[in-house]
């Protein structure tokens, strides 16, 4: 069982920042209470006990990079623009929902610029940016047009109704 996203969008950020934010994402496997996955019962060594969705227990002491953390995490990263002062990435996820959004809104909270369209398996919809070091999110609502002939529409409703 699981819920389905998919994710799609981008996650840019000053290359002079690199190391800062993955230092950033590291320390996120060091706050045990912001994991969703564990063992039960519990054995006393907090990193086998609990983790990231998707995540081995000690990935950071590998110290990835920022795209790395994202691929670990599930993510498709290409390279927006390879050179240059900026990083920029598109990214795309499509699986089950982990604890990818700490992650997303640990660089958004670190200055990166984060954009991404998100879809769930159910047909809902949002989209999380990155606005003054936050990650916000903006829920997305369908609307419709006035039907031409609403008149036909409601007797005909009333007919199947009866």
């Amino acid at each position: 069982m699981g819920y389905y996203v998919d994710y799609e969008g981008s996650i840019s950020y000053p290359r002079a920042d690199e190391q800062r934010l993955a230092e950033a994402l590291w320390a996120l496997n060091h706050r045990h209470e912001l994991k969703n996955g564990g063992r039960h019962p519990k054995q006393g060594d907090p990193y086998e006990d609990n983790w990231f969705s998707w995540l081995p227990s000690r990935w950071h002491e590998n110290e990835p990079s920022v795209r790395e953390v994202l691929e670990l995490l599930g993510f498709e990263v290409d390279d927006k623009f390879p050179d240059g002062d900026l990083v920029s990435y598109s990214v795309s996820y499509n699986n089950k929902i982990g604890d990818e959004d700490k992650f997303i809104a640990t660089l958004a909270e670190n200055g990166a610029a984060v954009i991404l369209y998100c879809r769930g398996e159910d047909g809902d919809g949002w989209r999380w940016r990155s606005d003054n070091n936050e990650l916000v999110t903006s829920n997305e609502y369908r609307t419709y047009a006035e039907e031409e002939y609403p008149f036909v529409w409601r007797e005909s409703y009333r007919a199947a109704m009866s």
